[in-house]
């Protein structure tokens, strides 16, 4: 099953570790979505993450403020462990812990969540 390890960091705050096994995932400050991030650079409905012939992408959602991938400006892009997805130009971060076709056995569920 895809699973995806991510880290969310928000402004100065700690980061938030999260867990996520399917095969998509809305981030986004609309309730609803499978990671909601409360800041005035995201859009409702901002990124997707999406498991597509057998790797995760990540695609802007027609944001208001777009997205980046290591720095660069993407619409699509595969990502990889390690990779830092950006939300606008200055907002929230999103760092790729793992990016695989895992058993969701082996996560430690520290947050875990289900679309």
């Amino acid at each position: 099953m895809p699973c995806l390890v991510l880290n969310v960091f928000v402004g100065e705050a700690e980061p938030v570790r999260v867990e996520l096994d399917g095969e998509h995932f809305v981030v986004g400050r609309e309730p609803g979505v499978a990671i909601l991030i409360k800041d005035e650079v995201v859009s409702r409905r901002h990124l997707l993450f999406a498991w597509v012939d057998e790797r995760w992408l990540v695609q802007d959602l027609h944001s208001a403020n777009g997205i980046t991938l290591n720095g660069e400006r993407i619409k699509t892009a595969e990502v990889r462990e390690n990779d830092v997805v950006g939300v606008g130009e200055n907002g929230p971060r999103i760092e790729v812990v793992a990016a695989e076709n895992i058993d969701p056995s082996d996560l430690d569920r520290t947050r875990f969540f289900r679309p």
